[in-house]
């Protein structure tokens, strides 16, 4: 009777434990605009790379490269997209490939004067991410 009851806590506390996964993403491509001197023009970004620590939905990502800074509970979608959002911020990866994406409108909506760097930008930035 022991036995049963040692091998069904053990299949129900196998069930909670949480998924955890780590990803080291670098960008493939980045692009975006740049409004300086009263002017739109396009930007050329430099490469980056962000470490995202999994558990289950929730999504934390390494320094501040996003806008995001610290855990993030992300929404699941059809099992195999999980998508973050904040603000201006949105953050996809697919965790069947490995690719992400991320768009930042932070730069435009947050305007601080004219000393204040970096200057508004719009980026669209690719992820290639793999996970040991």
């Amino acid at each position: 009777m022991k036995n049963i009851l040692l091998i069904i806590t053990l299949l129900i506390s196998w069930n909670a434990i949480a998924e955890e996964k780590t990803w080291f993403c670098a960008t493939e491509k980045s692009g975006g605009l740049i409004y300086k001197d009263s002017l739109w023009k396009t930007a050329k970004f430099k490469p980056k790379r962000i470490t995202v620590m999994q558990t289950n939905d929730y999504l934390k990502f390494s320094g501040n490269v996003l806008g995001f800074g610290s855990e993030k509970k992300c929404s699941g979608s059809s099992g195999f997209l999980v998508t973050c959002t904040d603000y201006s911020t949105i953050f996809t990866l697919n965790l069947e490939t490995g690719l992400a994406t991320s768009a930042s409108t932070f730069g435009w909506l947050s305007r601080f004067g004219e000393d204040d760097k970096p200057y508004d930008t719009l980026s669209t930035t690719v992820w290639r991410c793999e996970s040991f």
